[in-house]
């Protein structure tokens, strides 16, 4: 079993980060996890993080 989420981060002065992108994480027969970005191309180098 997977899960795709967007990562989020708490910075010191309270503010979130939130990443733009999707990202896709998951583990392989032998039980190694594997995390990776789930959609490429054009538009995913034009997107960047956003501070709330």
């Amino acid at each position: 079993m997977g899960r795709v989420f967007k990562p989020r981060r708490s910075l010191k002065d309270g503010r979130i980060w939130k990443s733009s992108k999707w990202y896709v994480e998951y583990r392989d027969a032998g039980g190694t996890q594997h995390r990776k970005p789930a959609s490429g191309g054009e538009t995913s180098r034009h997107c960047k993080p956003t501070l709330t």
